[in-house]
Parts: C-alpha cells; sequence; structure tokens
C-alpha cells in the first residue's frame, strides 16, 4: 500500500512541475523588453565582428595585435596603421626623444622637452603618417638580436602625465633586410608597421632634436656631461630631472597655486 501510495505522489508532483513549466512557456515577453534584447546582441556582434576585421590584417605568424596595444593617436585601417589627422597638440604636453649612441644622460638615451613650437612641430609632421605591417620583422629580430652597435633614435608624443600618445622609431638598419623599410616604424603588440611615403623631413626633425638636447648637455671641449643644474633655461631635459627642472623655473610656484 505504502509503495502504490508513494508512485501516486511522485506522479502528482511530476505533473504539477510540468502544468507549471507550460504555464511559465507560454507567459509573453514584453515587445520592448525583446526588442532591446535583441538590439544589445546585434550590436555586440557588429562590434566582435569589427574588432576582428580591423586586427585581420596584423595577425598571423609574425605577431599579432589586440585593442590595448594601439596607442591613442593611432588607428586601424584596413590593412594600415593611421595617425589622427590632424593631430590635436593640445593634447600633447611633452616631446620624448630617444638615440643610440649619441645621448647617454640619466635616464639612458633619453631627454624630454614642453617647448610648444618643437610640439606643434612634431604633430603636423606626424599628422595623418600611415603605417604598414613590415613582414621582414621576424626575421630582422633573428639576426640582429645579438648585434652590437649600431644607430636608432625615437620621437614620442606625450600626455601631461607622461603617458605614450603615440611613438615612432628610427632605424637605418631596416633598410638592409628590406628596401621598402627606409627606417621609420611604430611597434604595435607584436608586430612593426613601416613608415609610408616621405620620410625625410621627419627623421631630420628627430635628429635635430637629437643635436639640440647634445648641444645643451655635452661639454664640446672635455667631452662629458655638464652636471645638471635646475636653474639653467634649457629646452631637454632628462625625465629623472623634469620635475627639479620644471619646479625652479620662474612662475613655478605661482602656476602650481
Amino acid at each position: 500500500m505504502d509503495a502504490k501510495r508513494n508512485a501516486r505522489d511522485d506522479q502528482a508532483k511530476g505533473a504539477a512541475l510540468r502544468s507549471e513549466l507550460m504555464r511559465g512557456g507560454k507567459r509573453k515577453v514584453p515587445r520592448k523588453i525583446l526588442v532591446a534584447a535583441v538590439a544589445g546582441l546585434l550590436l555586440c556582434v557588429a562590434v566582435i565582428v569589427g574588432v576582428v576585421l580591423a586586427f585581420s590584417a596584423f595577425g598571423g605568424r609574425d605577431g599579432s595585435v589586440g585593442a590595448d596595444d594601439i596607442p591613442p593617436l593611432l588607428s586601424v585601417e584596413g590593412n594600415q596603421m593611421a595617425a589622427d589627422d590632424p593631430i590635436d597638440a593640445d593634447q600633447v604636453v611633452y616631446l620624448r626623444i630617444s638615440n643610440y649612441p649619441d645621448l647617454s644622460f640619466e635616464p639612458p638615451g633619453t631627454a624630454l622637452a614642453s617647448d610648444r613650437e618643437l610640439v606643434q612641430r612634431a604633430c603636423d609632421l606626424l599628422s595623418g603618417a600611415r603605417f604598414s605591417r613590415w613582414d621582414g620583422y621576424a626575421r630582422y629580430e633573428e639576426e640582429t638580436q645579438y648585434a652590437v652597435g649600431g644607430f636608432s633614435s625615437s620621437l614620442a608624443l606625450l600626455d601631461a602625465d607622461r603617458n605614450v600618445l603615440l611613438k615612432v622609431g628610427y632605424d637605418p638598419g631596416m633598410a638592409n633586410y628590406d628596401s621598402d623599410a627606409e627606417g621609420l616604424y611604430v611597434n604595435v603588440g607584436d608586430q612593426r608597421c613601416v613608415m609610408e611615403g616621405d620620410q625625410r623631413a621627419v627623421s631630420d626633425f628627430i635628429q635635430e632634436c637629437v643635436d639640440s638636447a647634445l648641444a645643451e648637455y655635452e661639454d664640446g671641449v672635455s667631452g662629458d656631461y655638464y652636471d645638471f643644474d635646475p636653474t639653467v633655461p634649457r629646452t631637454w631635459v632628462s625625465e629623472d630631472d623634469l620635475d627639479a627642472y620644471e619646479s625652479a623655473q620662474p612662475g613655478a610656484s605661482a602656476s602650481a597655486a
């Protein structure tokens, strides 16, 4: 008797559960909620597809590029990277240059400037610049990883917190491996993208900045570098000395206030 009673109870519970599920399945979702859900899903799909298509040209065996790898002043356009056109100079507070082997004051090989004329010139030169993936980068890296010496420079646009908005490197040795790689490039993720078009104006500007920094720091008589004095006006300052230099300038306290 107990077994039959338990079986009937189980059947009744099962029937009640099925009935509840059927009632739930017949409940209607409000039209507005359904439309919003579908629109949100389509938007997500569109964003994912757009990101995949944008980065697909920079994937493959030689490396990969993610959204976080692209500096703020660059964007993906087809199979190229493109700088903003024009670059808004108001968001650029400092230029940072580097050079091997000429600049050797601290931090090694770098100097910063906030001169507004230089900042504007740099932004004008790099506005609309285009960079294409260099397929020879993996071979170049492999064959030069143990090389000693050489020559290389870079120019970076920084914001007020010294975050890099865009950095362009110059390595004339690249042309020895690929005649299309004249030397100017951007590194994005695991990729190197070479600058398209006439590069002379940019490389000349970088060298002008390096020469200017050397003139302010190098003792032409002894070949040594002058001891840093934050009270001496100058265009280029090493990053470690920048805060002391800016604090020592006339009007710095009033500006801070």
